[in-house]
């Protein structure tokens, strides 16, 4: 992986169809850009970055919007990493 974003929790939230994933990340992230969760049991979604939330839990963690098949098969523990070719 050239990259990581380690979930630390998912938020659903009543005014949006997918949840907010909040985690750490290791590269300098980009709306549009493809992603692949890998989940602790070993499945892989593959996916995009949907948009940023201007809420930060601490200094190095952020939220971000994934597209549906990520955003709903994030859990805490996933990793998240970049499609790169």
């Amino acid at each position: 992986m050239n990259g990581e974003f380690r979930v630390l929790g998912v938020y659903p939230v009543s005014f949006m169809p997918v949840p907010f994933v909040v985690g750490t990340p290791n590269w300098d992230m980009r709306v549009g850009e493809a992603v692949r969760l890998h989940k602790k049991n070993g499945a892989i979604f593959d996916g995009a970055i949907e948009s940023f939330d201007f809420h930060r839990p601490t200094e190095d963690q952020i939220s971000v919007v994934f597209s549906a098949t990520v955003a709903k098969n994030a859990e805490p523990g996933g990793v998240i990493s970049p499609v790169r070719p």
